[in-house]
């Protein structure tokens, strides 16, 4: 098939580098895959990840160009508008498949309006069309920055928001499934992130000084400060723990966990920004990774696969993609944990032997290389590409019936419009050869 892969590609970009990825996996298996890149003008020219497959920009290719000449094309969707500002070239396009790649897209929302220059009432609509007038205010206070990261989480994510703007959706966890099928009509799919690791030797097994790191950009949402409080509230973890953050990092945070760290006895180190090859000397270094989120805005985690991946014993909230890891394979601490919790949690797996622990990583290790492997994962894009194409004509029924029920003046949200979308629905679901024999 000719498959239409839009994305970032710069080396910044984790989800370029997954792309890159998947789309030579693709091509290997014979699929004509171009790579449309959807950074805004000024990112596109920056380095970017290898692949082999043609690469164009989505700022060259119109829509109706890409139509002609692609069976589908896929759009992956990220929170950051510089790196994805382009998939609104594309949205709602016939052959858009969103690939949504966060749950939480207000970053993505807000790039857009601020792009757009939208006033605040036109875009508080966006909000209020997606989600009902019970949040009007909501997303007034939201636009204005009067509410944390975690109620927009919880109330106005605006991952619907996207996905009532594609034809088809592929979700990284299940635990926001159930959103996108409400807002998108087309396929509806969930597949792994995949994710290819590093090379990393098993850590030594010692029951002395061990190294936790964490993995990314420092930001409050990492709880960096929470572990740092865990390690020092206990004398068993600051005897035996130091704790390493691997990521770019702003000047005042750093300070701030520093004398944190200074005040409360840990051993503690911000690397900043880090090579490649640094991080996989980090990583070779690490004895436990530690990938926290509150709140939980990831469809998936890199960065948590490639704590797995290197065998290391790996600690996540309960919660969102986290939450489904099986439990013997990742260190759990509740949704709304503190540092108190933490402490246990860490004090549980301090406690058990080295070789105990080495056992956990390798049998975490050996899961998630099936889990969260390339192969498995194209399998899925192929799955829902050719479902898509034969749910086309289902699709097209309803935008005529939609049109027409606005044409007559019938609300289009209403109850005649839910009986003719469930007879579509049913339609295609018994897979009718076509709509017209019905």
């Amino acid at each position: 098939m000719k498959i239409g892969w839009v994305t970032p590609l710069a080396r910044a970009s984790a989800i370029g580098r997954v792309s890159a990825i998947v789309c030579d996996a693709l091509a290997a298996r014979g699929h004509d895959v171009e790579i449309i890149r959807c950074e805004m003008p000024e990112f596109v020219a920056t380095e970017s990840h290898a692949t082999s497959c043609k690469v164009t920009s989505i700022h060259d290719v119109p829509a109706e160009v890409a139509a002609e000449r692609l069976d589908g094309v896929f759009l992956n969707i990220g929170d950051n508008f510089n790196f994805h500002g382009g998939v609104f070239n594309y949205l709602h396009s016939p052959f858009a498949i969103g690939i949504i790649h966060d749950f939480y897209l207000f970053n993505l929302f807000n790039g857009w309006r601020e792009h757009l220059k939208l006033p605040v009432s036109r875009a508080s609509q966006e909000i209020v069309s997606t989600y009902g007038p019970a949040f009007a205010d909501a997303a007034l206070r939201a636009i204005h920055g009067e509410m944390t990261t975690t109620e927009i989480a919880r109330s106005i994510p605006m991952a619907e928001w996207v996905a009532r703007r594609c034809n088809g959706a592929i979700a990284h966890a299940k635990f926001y499934m159930p959103r996108l099928r409400a807002a998108c009509g087309g396929v509806v799919d969930v597949a792994n992130l995949p994710w290819p690791g590093r090379d990393i030797a098993e850590p030594v097994s010692t029951d002395g000084k061990l190294t936790i790191v964490t993995v990314g950009v420092v930001n409050p949402n990492k709880c960096a400060d929470l572990v740092i409080d865990a390690l020092g509230r206990s004398d068993m973890l600051r005897n035996r723990l130091r704790y390493v953050l691997a990521g770019p990092i702003d000047t005042a945070m750093r300070q701030q966990l520093e004398t944190s760290a200074v005040e409360k006895g840990v051993e503690f180190e911000a690397l900043g920004s880090v090579t490649d090859e640094q991080l996989a000397e980090v990583l070779s270094n690490s004895d436990v990774m530690c990938c926290l989120r509150r709140p939980v805005l990831e469809g998936a985690s890199a960065s948590v696969i490639e704590g797995m991946l290197s065998g290391r014993p790996t600690v996540v909230v309960d919660d969102g993609f986290y939450g489904e890891l099986p439990d013997e394979y990742v260190v759990k601490v509740p949704p709304a944990f503190d540092s108190s919790d933490l402490a246990r949690v860490l004090e549980r797996l301090m406690s058990v032997s080295a070789e105990q622990r080495l056992a956990r990583g390798r049998e975490a290790k050996a899961w998630a290389s099936e889990e969260f492997s390339v192969d498995r994962y194209v399998e899925v894009i192929e799955r829902v590409l050719r479902e898509q194409i034969r749910m086309g004509p289902y699709l097209d029924l309803a935008d005529q019936v939609v049109a027409r029920l606005n044409w007559l003046g019938i609300d289009s949200s209403g109850a005649s419009a839910a009986r003719f979308a469930g007879a579509i629905d049913s339609m295609r679901r018994f897979d009718a050869p076509s709509p017209h024999k019905i």
